[in-house]
């Protein structure tokens, strides 16, 4: 009777044993093909890498080269602010200001009430950015607001006073 019920009960532990053993080789296979598989992709963007990194030199090089033999053409990354002259950076210092234009976009930045329209979202206009201040000349200022959200420009008027108190005036602005 013992070798009734193990034999009953054996061909089903065979069949799981096998069940099993078939289950690892199909995940073996599956986990080597997907290992074979992400390295090939590993060693094509590695290559890739490469020959773009080729080019970028190239073109690095090559607009070197563009900028050395056009000395004349104005470069983006070598726009400044437009200059004033010594004569006019004099007689600002003859008005009290120790670093005209400086001091200029200085007092600007603390006057965001010049500006005539109301921030969004919760923002408030202001100046923020001083290399978006232009200094044009004795009289005139072009400068940028913001708000975080909106954003534009604007031409003003200012005189300087004694004392090194500046007026300003708002000649044109606009949002972009």
């Amino acid at each position: 009777m013992k070798k009734e019920i193990s034999s009953f009960f054996r061909p089903k532990v065979q069949f799981y044993r096998v069940s099993f053993f078939v289950l690892f080789l199909i995940a073996s296979s599956c986990f080597l093909f997907s290992v074979v598989h992400y390295r090939k992709e590993i060693i094509q963007f590695t290559e890739n890498e490469k020959v773009l990194n080729g080019k970028v030199e190239e073109l690095t090089k090559e607009n070197d080269g563009l900028k050395a033999s056009s000395p004349n053409v104005v470069w983006m990354q070598s726009l400044h602010q437009p200059k004033l002259s010594s004569q006019e950076i004099q007689n600002l210092k003859k008005k009290g200001l120790k670093n005209p234009v400086n001091d200029i976009v200085a007092d600007l930045i603390k006057h965001s009430e010049l500006i005539p329209y109301q921030g969004t979202l919760g923002g408030k206009m202001g100046f923020y950015s001083e290399k978006d201040i232009y200094v044009l000349s004795t009289k005139l200022v072009r400068a940028s607001f913001e708000d975080g959200h909106t954003g534009g420009w604007m031409l003003l008027e200012y005189q300087v006073m004694d004392k090194n108190k500046i007026s300003w005036k708002v000649l044109e602005s606009y949002l972009e």
